[in-house]
């Protein structure tokens, strides 16, 4: 089984290491090189996002939009089809961690939606796609995400 592990940063947040790119339904397999994107685990987001760079430099199309309301104010933002992967930090076999960087790409593309862009993370991974894995978070700040 792969695992993405991190632990909380100085801001108290859950960072791991994504790939991106553009969902098209008419090739079947791929070449991929893969940029990496730092994405902030958030289980209190309902959808994944990227932001505008990322949107750009993924080339990725808009198919929509939609009406987002938050405590501040409501925006429009885009909605894009893409696929996601998230890169491994290990392999647990047999209840025994090896380091293995791997890259575990979901079956099915996701439908994100842009934000604007920080200095932090480019992209957010919400309950659509975290829920497809299997996490733990410790008490000491440790994260695990089971990928496969």
């Amino acid at each position: 089984m792969l695992v993405a592990q991190s632990k909380l940063d100085d801001r108290r947040q859950i960072i791991v290491s994504i790939g991106v790119h553009q969902f098209d339904p008419a090739i079947i397999a791929p070449c991929l090189s893969l940029n990496h994107y730092r994405a902030l685990i958030d289980t209190g987001a309902i959808r994944s996002c990227l932001t505008y760079n990322a949107v750009a430099e993924e080339r990725l199309q808009r198919h929509g939009k939609t009406l987002v309301k938050n405590v501040h104010n409501m925006n429009l933002h885009g909605l894009y089809l893409a696929n996601i992967g998230i890169f491994s930090t290990h392999r647990v076999e047999s209840g025994s961690f090896t380091p293995e960087s791997s890259y575990y790409a979901f079956g099915e593309p996701i439908e994100i939606m842009d934000i604007a862009n920080n200095d932090r993370f480019d992209a957010i991974l919400g309950m659509d796609l975290l829920s497809r894995c299997e996490f733990d978070f410790e008490k000491t700040g440790n994260f695990t995400l089971r990928l496969a």
